[in-house]
């Protein structure tokens, strides 16, 4: 597969060395040439100097070619005025790094459809949802979902009062048989097992299950003795992207919200934009400050 990635930043440089390493066709293309030189020496792809919202740039370093398009540069306008030149020369899939919430407040699937680019990819809402995602399932330290949300891979980390402690993945069978859980990994000791039937699971395992959404409660009851709680109260430190938008998640699911953000301007921004969350202007650095707020 030949990959044309714009964009020479840490992004760019670790998406071509691990694509490079798999064997693909790898093209960087970016306006740094000291950059693209050290590149070249260490990674084994070819590099083309220039924008990458340059239509004959583009066509100098071989977009016709190519299968796959990745504009991941510091600029949002680069990156899609790239995937938009890429679409006229009949790229399969094109990707986009975006920042600027501007280009998917009505979410990413009505802005790629908008623009003709097959996936955006916003860090800021990456990690929002992943907050949110922990959110919702507080018991588990790490969650990934898939099936458009209905499957959910959840990590929980093993305590000795579970009631899941001592059993083995075999006597564990017959709650697999009325819920559709499976345990896929055992982390022990630094080291991670694929499990099979005679494994027994140990106090401070981290154990990595896949079910469904729906299951989710009842098993975390039958492992665990507990089940994830939505917390009625949050307290965000920081106003920005990241913290705009979760806490208008969280204002959709009824809970309340206070947000510390020191820059007053940014301050009146949020108090504009979210009509349920308490915003204060205060340094969220300063114990005493949030003490006098109310985080305890």
């Amino acid at each position: 597969m030949r990959i044309m990635i714009v964009g020479a930043g840490m992004v760019g440089y670790h998406l071509s060395e691990k694509l490079s390493v798999e064997g693909q066709e790898v093209v960087l293309v970016d306006q740094d040439e000291a950059k693209l030189r050290r590149i070249e020496r260490d990674l084994n792809i070819l590099t083309v100097r220039g924008s990458g919202a340059s239509a004959r740039i583009l066509e100098e370093a071989g977009i016709a070619k190519t299968d796959l398009f990745i504009a991941v540069t510091d600029s949002d306008e680069v990156n899609l005025i790239a995937c938009i030149i890429s679409k006229n020369y009949n790229v399969k899939t094109r990707i986009a790094r975006v920042r600027n919430d501007d280009f998917y407040i009505q979410g990413t699937s009505q802005a790629e459809k908008s623009l003709g680019i097959d996936l955006l990819i916003s860090p800021d809402l990456a990690m929002a949802e992943e907050i949110m995602h922990l959110i919702n399932v507080s018991a588990a330290f790490e969650v990934a979902e898939f099936a458009r949300g209905q499957v959910e891979l959840l990590g929980y980390l093993v305590q000795a009062c579970h009631p899941c402690v001592g059993s083995t993945l075999l006597q564990l069978r017959d709650l697999q048989g009325i819920y559709d859980f499976v345990i896929v990994a055992i982390t022990r000791d630094g080291q991670t097992i694929i499990p099979h039937g005679q494994d027994k699971i140990e106090a401070g395992d981290k154990i990595y299950l896949v079910m469904r959404k729906s299951d989710v409660p009842t098993v975390e009851r039958l492992l665990f003795n507990t089940e994830s709680q939505v917390p009625k109260n949050v307290f965000i430190v920081g106003g920005s992207t990241i913290g705009y938008m979760v806490a208008r998640q969280l204002e959709q699911k009824k809970i309340n919200v206070r947000l510390v953000e020191q820059d007053k301007n940014r301050c009146e921004f949020l108090s504009e934009q979210l009509e349920q969350t308490v915003v204060l202007n205060c340094d969220g650095l300063e114990p005493q400050d949030l003490l006098d707020e109310g985080i305890d």
